[in-house]
């Protein structure tokens, strides 16, 4: 769920509700992040995939499964205003405060990664079977 959008900085500073985006594009300097207020709605959509690894080191989405469960599982007022902490470790602070339904959401994310990892490995396993049938049967 985004907690926050882009908008234009159009000279405006940043304040309680707009952070500034840093990057190492040029076009980073000419936009804030906006942040979502409590009463606004928002729906998650999410690309890819969720995992319970919150040490993940991908180039582009840093932290992302960290950074997706704080936006799913913790409201933002929150952590936003933590700045010095490795978002990892706020991330893995909440999750033992959670209630237990929540938690039990938190570790039913983790049964689908693993569930999509056995998936994989029982696909590459029946490929490599039918390859063998394939050439004993020739």
């Amino acid at each position: 769920m985004s907690m926050l959008s882009l908008v234009r900085g159009r000279g405006r500073n940043e304040d309680e509700n707009h952070i500034s985006l840093e990057g190492p594009s040029p076009e980073c300097h000419d936009w804030l992040q906006k942040l979502r207020r409590p009463h606004e709605y928002a729906v998650p959509i999410f690309q890819g995939f969720i995992s319970d690894d919150h040490r993940d080191e991908h180039p582009v989405y840093f932290r992302r499964n960290s950074v997706l469960h704080l936006a799913l599982f913790v409201p933002w007022e929150r952590f936003v205003s933590d700045t010095h902490s490795d978002i990892a470790d706020i991330w893995l602070g909440y999750e033992a405060s959670l209630c237990r339904r929540l938690r039990f959401h938190v570790s039913n994310i983790s049964l689908l990664s693993k569930s999509a990892e056995d998936a994989r490995k029982d696909a590459r396993l029946w490929a490599i079977t039918l390859i063998i049938i394939l050439q004993s049967s020739y």
